[in-house]
């Protein structure tokens, strides 16, 4: 081998690592992206993932009284589905109690909140809807967020 090829070898290998050099701060670049979305398991990346929204709203609980959300979902056949709940008073500091079931007489200046769900026919569907029971004296607001879970059988 003469001195040119050599030469021309060591460019090639200098061309070949740079490249390389590149792919790898390129890669370094999305991992620290992805990482930094992993983070926080509250962010909307995550929760888009795994969940849908199904129902997002304000319902008022009325005082000694059982109240219900307009249906959010519709499941053909019966199937099941795995929600999540979120919900609380944007007004007060009265206690809110999320339930995994029906709702509850909750003790006195509380609120029981839960997913009712319900067998229908002619055609065979599952209907869920928010119920929620206010075992109080007046009246409160309560901000309702349900998430269903995607994946298999979802």
């Amino acid at each position: 081998m003469d001195e040119a090829a050599i030469m021309a070898s060591l460019r090639d290998l200098e061309r070949g690592r740079e490249q390389q050099r590149r792919e790898l701060d390129r890669l370094r670049e999305e991992y620290d992206t992805l990482a930094g979305k992993l983070r926080y398991p509250g962010t909307d990346f995550l929760v888009q993932l795994e969940y849908q929204m199904v129902y997002e709203g304000t319902l008022t609980a009325v005082a000694s009284t059982l109240t219900t959300s307009p249906i959010f979902d519709t499941l053909p056949g019966a199937l099941h589905a795995i929600y999540a709940l979120s919900a609380y008073c944007p007004t007060s500091n009265v206690p809110v109690i999320v339930t995994d079931g029906s709702v509850i007489v909750a003790p006195a200046d509380a609120v029981s909140v839960a997913i009712q769900r319900q067998l229908r026919t002619g055609p065979t569907r599952i209907e869920a809807r928010v119920a929620m029971y206010a075992s109080t004296a007046t009246d409160y607001p309560i901000a309702v967020k349900v998430w269903r879970r995607l994946g298999m059988g979802s």
